[in-house]
């Protein structure tokens, strides 16, 4: 429905959708207009859909624009993390040897200065791709986050999809 309401303000024609109540034709008309990107005058029939517009319905189109834009900078801060070959290497290292991976043991595994190490589990963590966890209350190790990359497919698809 949402999908004719878009295609109908664009073409700037009229379209008449018949619909029972409760099946989201208000959303179907707020979110056709929203993906369009024009302004939209909404005339009601009676005071209980204006109240259902400013109370339930925009808000929560609000939060949920909102929502996917937070997942869609979210999934750019975790491509670009994703996007370097050494940082690849050090998710593995870490996926692999857990709590025992620290920056020093990094940087030697690989081959890597210590500053480029830093660099790239700042850029990891940053992305929330691995958290860092204090041992002995000196030594930094590192943790894969682990829903963070088992959701990527979804909040890509949710992103893409809408």
């Amino acid at each position: 429905m949402a999908e004719l309401v878009a295609e109908a303000i664009q073409s700037k024609k009229h379209l008449i959708v018949q619909a029972g109540t409760g099946t989201g034709k208000t959303l179907a008309y707020l979110v056709g207009a929203i993906v369009i990107g024009e302004k939209l005058v909404v005339a009601t029939a009676t005071k209980a859909l204006q109240d259902q517009l400013a109370t339930k319905d925009l808000p929560f189109l609000s939060a949920r624009l909102a929502e996917l834009e937070r997942n869609k900078q979210q999934l750019v801060s975790i491509f670009k993390a994703l996007a370097d070959g050494s940082r690849l290497d050090i998710l593995r290292l870490i996926m692999h040897h857990g709590d025992q991976m620290h920056g020093k043991r990094i940087a030697n595994k690989l081959n890597l200065s210590a500053s480029a190490v830093s660099r790239h589990l700042a850029q990891l963590k940053e992305a929330g791709l691995i958290v860092e966890e204090t041992q002995d209350n000196r030594t930094f190790t590192y943790k894969i986050q682990e829903n963070a990359i088992s959701t990527l497919p979804d909040t890509l698809f949710d992103v893409l999809h809408h």
